[in-house]
């Protein structure tokens, strides 16, 4: 029987929370705890990424390493320079979890294919399907995962809080902003721009704000809004493309107040609309609450570890 061969996540030296980091060192780990040989492969000697809970085996360039004949390579799809520098031999996979970043550092006229990708790896429906029209290239797609302990709906834990993600993009600062100079003010409303806090703070925030802002607008799969769900917030935002995949915008199953990309001007409309929702108790928001609810109860780390084992089992 031949021996497994090494599985090495390729990962940024980024020291900051990111959604993307968090998944490529969760899947190393999974990979590592079901009996592969799976590392995470950073550039720096000594680094790991601060911010994420997932404690993966690391692996360093340098010092000796080498990739050997066989081995694979899960390369991010924003890294098009490390998927052509691999040598011949080396199975490489790109994991896409951001459709924005497919094209952005990518030569004009090249495709993975001409860099020896022979497999994409994904959680999104929206970039499966980018991927194989752009790239006709298969796509596997692993689960969409939700840390339910940490993210749960607790009534008694809501407070009036309004919660945004400030390194998205200035939209929700500049909501803050409005709502604070409006002659009509809601006072009684803490905002709260989540930034620079661990996994355990973040999910605090969501649990206590009863709305939660989506700005992302170049989702694969809307993290924060899928995690604001599960914490009982309401949530008003964009789709940011691979959030539509998740939001139902109307009708009985609705479980957020979405709006169009970019248009933070009828974001704040609809802000200041679903305010009155709530000042008002009205019972439209506990229906949209609970399809939110709904949405996100499939979502387990459970269905993302037997994805992705039975990717390998597949592959390998």
């Amino acid at each position: 029987m031949n021996p497994k061969p090494f599985i090495y996540f390729l990962c940024p030296d980024i020291d900051i929370p990111s959604g993307g980091i968090n998944r490529i060192y969760r899947l190393a780990q999974i990979s590592h705890e079901e009996g592969y040989a799976a590392h995470v492969l950073h550039q720096r000697q000594g680094f790991r990424n601060r911010w994420v809970p997932s404690v993966p085996p690391i692996r360093y360039w340098g010092n000796g390493f080498n990739l050997k004949k066989d081995d694979v390579v899960v390369i991010p799809e924003s890294e098009p320079r490390a998927m052509q520098q691999l040598p011949e031999g080396i199975r490489k996979i790109v994991l896409a979890l951001n459709w924005s970043y497919i094209f952005e550092n990518l030569p004009m006229g090249d495709r993975w294919a001409d860099y020896g990708i022979r497999q994409v790896l994904t959680a999104s429906r929206v970039i499966e399907e980018f991927v194989r029209w752009t790239m006709d290239l298969p796509v596997y797609r692993i689960g969409v995962p939700i840390d339910h302990k940490l993210f749960y709906y607790d009534p008694q834990q809501k407070e009036p809080v309004l919660a945004y993600m400030a390194h998205r993009n200035s939209h929700g600062l500049w909501l803050e902003k409005i709502f604070r100079q409006l002659r009509r003010r809601i006072t009684r409303w803490e905002w709260i721009s989540i930034k620079d806090m661990t996994q355990s703070e973040y999910a605090a925030v969501l649990r206590k704000a009863k709305v939660f802002i989506g700005t992302g607008l170049r989702e694969g799969v809307p993290g924060p809004i899928l995690e604001a769900m599960a914490s009982g917030a309401v949530v008003v935002g964009y789709g940011g493309v691979g959030g539509n995949e998740f939001i139902v915008p109307e009708g009985t199953g609705q479980n957020a107040f979405r709006v169009e990309n970019h248009d933070y001007f009828a974001l704040g409309k609809v802000l200041e609309s679903v305010f009155g929702l709530l000042e008002g108790n009205d019972p439209k928001l506990d229906a949209v609450r609970q399809n939110g609810l709904q949405t996100v109860q499939p979502l387990t780390f459970e269905s993302e570890k037997e994805s992705l084992i039975r990717f390998w089992k597949e592959y390998l």
